[in-house]
């Protein structure tokens, strides 16, 4: 059984301010080892639950925040950026499970550091009319490949809204409960992990006794991305076939993996 592990730094225990988050921030360092020990505690329950491989995807910012030498052994690490599919790299339908460690909720909602995928540049994703942020179009491209997702961890808001989205046989675990955008109540590190690392061996365990939702969408599938501004919009609407109104940019495709390839591209032409 092989176990993808997407991890990003905004849902990790303890992190709330841009400080953590920056690699030139004053908490980064502090920040990127508490990301570690989650990442290293969903490896762990990876492996207890019957996973006999487990490759973690780094999918924060500069995408070079776990440190590998701190890492569990038998992982392995795809870092750096840029890289195809961006926060879900390496993924393929070769995986029998999806883990989306340390996310954050998207734009607008009121969860720790919510944004999605670029919070200077986008303002709202939606997929089918559907709003979503990153949890949401990443557990579609899992589907794409007919993987399911098992386990989510993050905030209290992120947890709820992926669960909502996916189904109630999710996963999930609420390491801290957002007061603010950038105040939260948090759990100790060693209790999160703990937690972490038995809903892993959960979700691995009861993959062959439990109907794991493949989240797909209706076809033709229609990506609207708007912008914070029309200069934005206009940079966006350079990729081929989209259509511009206003601030938002709309790109039409049957297949999942070209929406989110047309979303990456958006991604890149208005940084």
């Amino acid at each position: 059984m092989k176990v993808y592990i997407s991890a990003d730094l905004e849902g990790i225990t303890g992190v709330v301010g841009r400080e953590h988050v920056n690699p030139e921030g004053s908490e980064y360092q502090r920040a990127r080892d508490l990301m570690t020990r989650e990442v290293n505690a969903a490896i762990k329950g990876a492996y207890q639950g019957g996973a006999e491989h487990v490759v973690v995807n780094d999918a924060h910012g500069p995408m070079t925040n776990l440190m590998i030498e701190n890492l569990e052994t038998e992982a392995e690490l795809i870092t750096g950026t840029p890289k195809p599919q961006g926060m879900m790299a390496g993924l393929t339908e070769e995986f029998d499970l999806v883990f989306l460690i340390g996310y954050h909720s998207k734009k607008g909602d009121p969860g720790i550091l919510s944004h999605s995928y670029s919070g200077g540049t986008v303002k709202q994703i939606k997929l089918n009319g559907l709003e979503v942020g990153e949890p949401g179009m990443n557990s579609y491209l899992a589907g794409y490949y007919q993987v399911p997702v098992g386990l989510v961890t993050g905030d209290d808001r992120v947890t709820t809204n992926t669960k909502d989205l996916i189904g109630e046989q999710l996963k999930t675990v609420a390491v801290k409960s957002a007061l603010s955008r950038s105040a939260a109540k948090c759990m100790t590190p060693t209790k999160a992990c703990k937690l972490i690392e038995e809903r892993a061996t959960q979700a691995v365990s009861e993959l062959s006794k439990k109907k794991y939702t493949i989240l797909t969408a209706e076809k033709p599938l229609e990506l609207s991305m708007s912008f914070l501004d029309r200069g934005m919009a206009e940079k966006a609407a350079q990729l081929p076939n989209t259509k511009l109104e206003n601030t938002t940019v709309i790109y039409q495709h049957d297949d999942m993996l070209s929406i989110y390839e047309a979303m990456q591209a958006m991604l890149m032409l208005v940084r």
